[in-house]
């Protein structure tokens, strides 16, 4: 699964914030919506694991309440005095263990105009999240041109999640790798949709 989940509602806009039983209300229907799908890995955009308006670790929570209890999590930005601090980014839940690459590489910002790609190296590599980028933008085709990912097959908009226009999320996958299902599930517990792909593939 690939989510945005625009912080699970705790910014409400200017100085307002949603209360943390708001929040927690939010990630336990995502929750469900992931134990419904029997999401096994899940890329999620806009999380929140520190927040001194709403004291709510979202990518703890959402972990255990989701049964997906081995996460990671890449801050994007961190602003607040010390003791009422915002700290949000993106996060990977799993069903199983994660376990970083032996070079370092993971969930981290890129120093330079080092990509993605380039950080990779020679590993396969899936990616997934909200790409602030409709299908056929430069960072799209990008991916596209590499060779390395199957090309989605779903082109069904992601955003926004009331009357969808654009495709901003999305799930590449190794070459290597069998797809068998993609689609975007219809839901407005955040303004994105979520991506669901089912793949087949050997992991040695």
């Amino acid at each position: 699964m690939a989510y945005n989940l625009a912080k699970c509602g705790l910014h409400r806009g200017g100085l307002a914030f949603g209360s943390a039983a708001e929040v927690e209300g939010t990630l336990t229907a995502v929750a469900e919506l992931m134990r419904d799908e029997r999401v096994d890995l899940a890329f999620l955009s806009e999380i929140v694991a520190e927040a001194g308006p709403s004291p709510v670790d979202q990518v703890r929570f959402l972990a255990q309440a989701s049964g997906l209890p081995h996460h990671a999590f890449g801050e994007n930005y961190s602003y607040g005095l010390p003791f009422y601090r915002i700290r949000a980014g993106n996060a990977v839940l799993s069903r199983l263990p994660l376990r970083a690459p032996q070079d370092g590489a993971g969930l981290q910002q890129w120093p330079g105009r080092t990509s993605l790609l380039d950080e990779a190296g020679d590993r396969p590599a899936l990616l997934a999240g909200d790409f602030n980028a409709g299908l056929g933008r430069p960072p799209r085709r990008l991916l596209s041109e590499s060779g390395r990912f199957l090309e989605p097959t779903d082109r069904a908009p992601t955003f926004p999640a009331t009357a969808p226009t654009r495709r901003l999320d999305d799930i590449y996958a190794p070459a290597g790798w069998t797809l068998i299902e993609q689609r975007v599930v219809r839901t407005t517990l955040s303004d994105h949709l979520p991506v669901i792909a089912v793949y087949e593939t050997r992991v040695e």
